[in-house]
């Protein structure tokens, strides 16, 4: 359960494929069965080509070590030193920019932890914690959701112009900080969160119960081009070729989980499963905590398939490099306890974050749901596997949010930075050698109002204070670090 995101999902909608690799909430135990462990993904130096492409697709998929750079090996069960984590030991300069919603006489600004409640003909889904989003580019900001839609902002917070805007925007509740939606057959949605590489932009949409992809050029502010989603939302391997990731742990045959194919629609190559299969058919409620991890890192597409310990790097359209292998084997649980087996005790990999420095990694002890998470069976960890010193650290939290039992992602990190504020190091995200984050106005109010503000020294309370009140109301503060 990742935040936003107490999600209550009444039934399945048309739009499955805008949910493609979210952490699913519990819906019921059983027992514990017994177990087998998860295997490692593919043994090194393999070339996989023995399951040859299907008609019209172009490469056969390869997945191979690149001897220069071998895999690294990071231990989550082994004793992992306690380190104070503060930015400033990797990065030494810090940027505020205040990213103002560019249509208040239509709708009052970002959201900022809001409510929402989507209806459709035959279900219903709500949740909380809803924050807009900001993704930083080389020249450019792009702030918005799959609600308000997406705008473009000059570096220095100046809006330049919509990317994509809804035809009309939710109906809001100031007093509840809500917003309600119905959709219907004949409406227009954007779905999932806008995907970027280089000067590209990719907003997908529906239109008509059709779900496209709409590519956007940030230098020359206009859509060049539209697709028809076939095998799921497109996320950029490069400028010209996308990937689609689409696994189901309850498959019970071996099928591919992630497709290649370029921006014209040809499909390039298929990345087949090589996790254990769902032992048997599963015919009533099942869990599925873990998601797929997707991040850049050196303009490289990274991706790590839901419950297996390595993660890969996109060399190219057809070939996978192995960067990293997690090792937690003794607490790994299998596909089937995954499913609908006893998961106290095994890990899930929660996030992860690569920056030049360091490998951040938050994982969880049994799974992540509401009620795990008001009970206090499920336990956050948070690790570092520091570049440099080639170790991995257990890090020592700074602050939680007064909710942490109910927010555990939102654990605030030192960052005694000159002129510095506390970071959410789980919500930041990496552009070249920039950390990033995104803050509401509602969630620096969160900070300034916590029991633990008194904490920070004299110049960090006065610098949120000033951040704060020159925050319009419905706008984002955008914090970047290097």
């Amino acid at each position: 359960m990742k935040k936003n995101l107490s999600i209550i999902i009444l039934s399945f909608c048309l739009l499955s494929v805008a949910c493609s690799g979210s952490k699913k909430q519990s819906l019921e135990e059983e027992k514990k069965k017994e177990e087998t462990a998860v295997a490692a993904d593919i043994p090194a130096q393999l070339v996989i080509d023995t399951v040859a492409p299907k008609q019209g697709i172009k490469y056969k998929e390869i997945r191979k070590v690149d001897p220069a750079n071998p895999p690294v090996t990071i231990n989550l069960e082994g004793t992992q030193e306690k380190k104070v984590f503060d930015l400033a030991d990797y990065y030494s300069s810090v940027k505020y920019v205040v990213l103002d919603f560019p249509h208040k006489d239509e709708f009052p600004g970002f959201f900022g932890d809001a409510k929402f409640t989507v209806t459709y003909e035959t279900n219903m889904m709500s949740g909380s914690g809803l924050n807009s989003e900001i993704t930083l580019l080389d020249k450019a900001i792009i702030a918005g959701d799959a609600y308000l839609g997406y705008y473009q902002y000059d570096d220095s917070g100046t809006f330049v112009t919509d990317v994509a805007k809804p035809k009309e925007y939710p109906d809001y509740d100031k007093t509840k900080n809500s917003i309600d939606v119905e959709r219907t057959p004949e409406s227009e949605f954007f779905i999932g969160k806008a995907q970027a590489y280089g000067d590209m932009l990719i907003v997908s949409d529906v239109k008509a119960q059709k779900a496209y992809a709409n590519y956007y050029s940030i230098s020359n502010r206009r859509m060049y081009h539209t697709a028809l989603i076939r095998m799921g939302i497109p996320i950029p391997i490069n400028g010209k070729e996308m990937m689609s990731y689409n696994y189901r742990p309850v498959e019970l045959e071996q099928k591919p989980i992630m497709y290649s194919y370029a921006i014209n629609g040809d499909t390039l190559c298929r990345f087949m499963n090589y996790n254990p299969l769902n032992p048997k058919q599963i015919t009533r409620a099942y869990t599925n905590p873990e998601g797929v991890d997707m991040f850049y890192y050196g303009g490289k597409l990274n991706v790590r398939q839901a419950y297996n310990d390595t993660v890969y790097s996109f060399k190219s359209s057809n070939e996978l490099t192995p960067r990293y292998v997690l090792s937690y084997k003794q607490h790994k649980p299998s596909i089937e306890t995954a499913l609908t087996g006893n998961k106290a005790g095994k890990y899930f990999i929660y996030s992860l974050k690569e920056t030049d420095r360091f490998l951040y990694i938050v994982y969880t002890v049994n799974y992540d749901c509401p009620n795990n998470r008001k009970d206090g069976s499920v336990k956050f960890y948070y690790s570092l596997y520091d570049k440099n010193d080639k170790k991995i650290y257990r890090v020592e939290e700074s602050k939680f949010p007064e909710d942490w039992n109910k927010f555990p992602e939102d654990m605030l990190f030192n960052n005694s930075i000159p002129d510095g504020i506390p970071i959410n190091l789980s919500r930041a995200k990496t552009s070249g050698n920039k950390l990033y984050v995104g803050y509401s106005k509602s969630q620096l109010k969160k900070i300034i109002d916590s029991k633990d503000f008194s904490t920070y020294s004299t110049e960090q309370q006065q610098k949120m204070e000033s951040l704060y009140a020159d925050m319009p109301d419905g706008s984002l503060l955008a914090i970047i670090i290097e």
